[in-house]
């Protein structure tokens, strides 16, 4: 019991370092993203299944107020590619690919004495490939980000994310916000990772608005790799089964998605560079969470 209790202060600091209503403790999750849509119907059919479990093990500094957060995780696609290699310029002879990634997120929290500013540095190792010892699947990057306490109910943050995918350096700039309109509506994200605007209906019944961008890269057989450019418009419902089990529910639709197969080496081309389809997403995963 005591030992239970020492785990839930350690997520506590770090849910109060994040300014976050929760940490997901411990998540498993599925995603099916069928071929059927509302909008963009006029491009290279496609269709996906998504599998991701992850942790969250945090451990806190107590002298200086900051903490450090290992969060590995284990994620896999099923991908359908109808007729790509009507499209390619060297034939794959498939239509299916299947690559999976680990990966081990490490922060580190760092709160600036005596002032409203947080430092949030993360490193991020990870291997993707359909085989974990193809060449080039280990990829490395991170990000930094300086949350400002404006006052109790305002965070605004910005920084800078890299990683080393597939296709080459990747850079991109980052700003956000975590803002507590009142006691049953909370506002967070940074963008354009993702987004959340969360309302509590019920005691157990919390819903609202999400938004998510993917921009990932994994590497195939025979000199090639997989990028995937995602964005997910979803709403979504979180039932408490219990204090600390979540049910959640997602039902959304993608934006300018597009799904990329290009070459490796000294010479990196696109062998595959059609717009595809816009699809309908549905989300189910099992989460341990701590809420504030």
């Amino acid at each position: 019991m005591r030992n239970g209790l020492f785990f839930v202060v350690f997520i506590f600091s770090v849910l109060v370092s994040f300014a976050q209503p929760y940490v997901d403790v411990l998540n498993v999750r599925t995603l099916q993203s069928p071929d059927n849509g509302f909008i963009r119907r006029n491009k290279d059919k496609n269709s996906f299944q998504y599998f991701n479990a992850g942790l969250t093990l945090p451990i806190r500094f107590k002298k200086t107020g900051g903490a450090l957060v290992l969060s590995p995780y284990f994620e896999n696609w099923q991908v359908n590619l109808p007729g790509i290699n009507q499209q390619t310029i060297l034939p794959l002879e498939r239509d299916h690919f299947f690559p999976s990634g680990i990966g081990l997120p490490i922060t580190l929290l760092t709160p600036i004495q005596h002032s409203k500013f947080l430092i949030n540095t993360t490193m991020i190792l990870r291997n993707n490939a359909e085989k974990i010892n193809l060449p080039s699947s280990f990829q490395a990057g991170g990000f930094v980000v300086v949350n400002y306490k404006i006052n109790q109910k305002l965070i605004v943050k910005a920084g800078l994310y890299y990683n080393r995918e597939a296709f080459g350096n990747f850079f991109m700039p980052l700003g956000g916000l975590e803002y507590k309109v009142d006691s049953t509506l909370q506002i967070w994200g940074t963008l354009p990772g993702s987004f959340f605007i969360e309302k509590r209906l019920k005691k157990y019944w919390y819903a609202g608005l999400t938004f998510k961008a993917v921009t990932n890269s994994y590497q195939l057989f025979n000199g090639k790799y997989i990028q995937f450019n995602d964005n997910q418009l979803s709403l979504f419902s979180d039932l408490y089964l219990s204090k600390n089990l979540v049910l959640n529910l997602e039902a959304g639709h993608s934006l300018f998605r597009r799904i990329r197969l290009g070459t490796t080496g000294k010479i990196r081309q696109y062998v595959y560079d059609e717009k595809v389809n816009d699809n309908l997403l549905f989300r189910v995963s099992a989460i341990y969470r701590i809420r504030l």
